[in-house]
């Protein structure tokens, strides 16, 4: 890389006229990016003043700042092509298409974080069940890492490294991480089955497993989680209950047909008292 640069080098300063017409050019490159980033500039702003007020953009602000994000990111990726081609230098080339490919990476990341509140507010809010939720809540926590991983790996090889062994060591440290974490991923899955099965909701009176000493054995579901699913019993104690443990129990759900409930409360009655009196006042 460095007999090329130096070789280069020499062959544009041993040049005087070669080296005034590729200044030229660059500056040019450079102005027709300024200039197309202050047109984009003009042409977003109006569009944003004539169109602000109506609904969908009133309550779709940020789309504005996406598609103008984007847009100078495009300008930014053309002026970089033009310069790189200009050049013709093969590591330049490959750094320039490994940090384009960063900036894509990031445009589809604000991209998915800008229609996750979109889904969330005017799709998820509609429906009956809470698997979209649950959904969204998994795609919100894991989107990021997902395509900045897939980003990254694309950037190194665009630089011409070998992928192989980070493919090869990320699925080994995915398998360490799996037996590492086994009961958190558990409990995820769980909670996903529970949430797409719906063996109960939130309101419904279920029987309480491993309730504390002397504590109600039955409650109030209050919260379903990805981790764990929260009971509140009758003496007013919430019960944390982990959602790998709830699918390895019977559920009983009081709630599925009527929400009225039989209690059994045992009356003690003297072996000489009135019998058919008493009865009557039970």
């Amino acid at each position: 890389m460095e007999t090329y640069f130096k070789r280069y080098y020499d062959q544009i300063f041993s040049d005087p006229q070669q080296l005034l017409n590729l200044t030229i050019r660059v500056l040019a490159i450079l102005v027709a990016a300024a200039i197309g980033w202050w047109i984009f500039n003009v042409i977003t702003k109006k569009i944003r003043n004539k169109y602000h007020d109506r609904p969908f953009f009133k309550n779709n602000d940020h789309l504005f700042f996406l598609v103008k994000r984007a847009g100078h990111y495009s300008i930014l990726a053309l002026a970089g092509i033009w310069l790189v081609n200009l050049f013709k230098a093969p590591f330049v080339e490959r750094i320039f298409f490994a940090f384009l490919i960063i900036l894509l990476t990031s445009i589809a990341n604000s991209i998915v974080n800008s229609f996750l509140p979109y889904l969330e507010h005017n799709i998820a809010v509609k429906t009956k069940t809470a698997v979209d939720n649950v959904i969204l809540d998994l795609f919100k926590k894991f989107s990021g890492i997902i395509i900045y991983t897939i980003g990254g790996i694309m950037a190194l090889d665009a630089m011409g490294f070998n992928i192989m062994p980070f493919v090869a060591g990320a699925g080994v440290a995915g398998i360490a991480i799996g037996f590492a974490a086994k009961d958190t991923l558990s409990n995820l899955i769980a909670g996903v089955l529970l949430i797409i099965d719906r063996p109960f909701e939130v309101g419904d009176r279920i029987e309480v497993w491993s309730a504390p000493k002397n504590a109600a054995t039955w409650g109030d579901v209050i919260h379903i989680g990805l981790r764990a699913t929260k009971i509140r019993t009758t003496d007013n104690i919430v019960i944390i209950i982990p959602n790998n443990e709830i699918m390895k129990r019977d559920i009983i759900n009081y709630t599925t047909v009527t929400k009225e409930i039989r209690v059994r409360i045992p009356i003690g009655i003297a072996y000489d008292a009135d019998i058919k009196k008493a009865k009557e006042l039970i």
